[in-house]
């Protein structure tokens, strides 16, 4: 896949967009607790979902290569770049289940 593809970077666009929100709702969770709400940690499923899409995309994006500034076709030269250069490590804590590992606030009864 191109990177100049009309849907990857629609795609791209789109995981900014939910990566600002995600953020947003992070900042909230440390601000303000994190209070067992459904609908939230739903949401925030969703969005490691489109996290994981992003991390599968990467291994079939070509690159330039730096050298020869030619496309890059081959996958195994594809995923060094992209583990060892392109935020591979990132992209993982991302889509790291947050929500099922820190610890919930639990409703006083």
């Amino acid at each position: 896949m191109n990177k100049d593809n009309v849907v990857l970077q629609t795609f791209r666009v789109s995981m900014s967009l939910l990566s600002l929100l995600s953020a947003i709702c992070n900042l909230w969770v440390i601000a303000f607790g994190f209070k067992n709400n459904e609908q939230f940690i739903e949401f925030l499923e969703y969005i490691e979902i489109f996290y994981l899409i992003e991390i599968v995309l990467q291994f079939f994006t070509t690159y330039k290569d730096s050298e020869h500034f030619e496309n890059v076709y081959t996958m195994r030269l594809i995923a060094k770049e992209y583990i060892l250069n392109g935020g591979f490590f990132l992209h993982v804590l991302a889509f790291i289940p947050w929500t099922f590992i820190l610890p919930h606030d639990t409703p006083e009864e």
